[in-house]
């Protein structure tokens, strides 16, 4: 005899996430203005070192005005270390502090789709306007489905 497991929207979200996460990486996510595009591993890896020589180049070479609005353009990349966190359960005894992660997390990557920007190396150009392609999509939904799949799970230990 079978028997079916119960739907999950918790677990299910979740796998979904990370459906939409491997699927971000493998697909091409941005596009610079020059036509180069990268693929989402390519930002994945090469994303840490752009904000990091980004962030000591903006902080030696802009005035402070600009530094207020450039500098929260450096954050979207940090998302993505929510995600060991959702899925090794590090945080599941503080359930609270993981959904107010998660909603941290999926605010960052909106900052990338209200204005994408790809951080160059050189000095002289700090970022160059970038496209959004399917690839970070699937990325910002990932993000968007691992807050629901929390959030779900909030308001389920609510109900009980």
């Amino acid at each position: 005899m079978t028997t079916l497991k119960r739907f999950n929207p918790t677990g299910n979200l979740s796998h979904f996430a990370a459906l939409l996460y491997v699927l971000a990486l493998i697909l091409p996510a941005i596009e610079r203005t020059d036509g180069e595009y990268f693929f989402g591993w390519q930002a994945l890896l090469l994303g840490l070192p752009h904000v990091f020589f980004a962030s000591i180049n903006l902080v030696s070479y802009t005035s402070a005005e600009d530094l207020l609005w450039l500098a929260p353009l450096l954050l979207p990349w940090f998302a993505n270390l929510y995600l060991p966190l959702h899925f090794t359960q590090i945080l599941h005894i503080k359930f609270k502090l993981k959904y107010n992660l998660s909603l941290a997390a999926l605010l960052i990557v909106a900052l990338f789709f209200i204005k994408p920007v790809v951080f160059d190396e050189d000095s002289l150009t700090f970022y160059s306007t970038a496209t959004p392609l399917i690839g970070a999509y699937c990325w910002g939904l990932a993000f968007l489905c691992l807050f629901l799949a929390n959030r779900s799970k909030r308001t389920h230990s609510n109900e009980h």
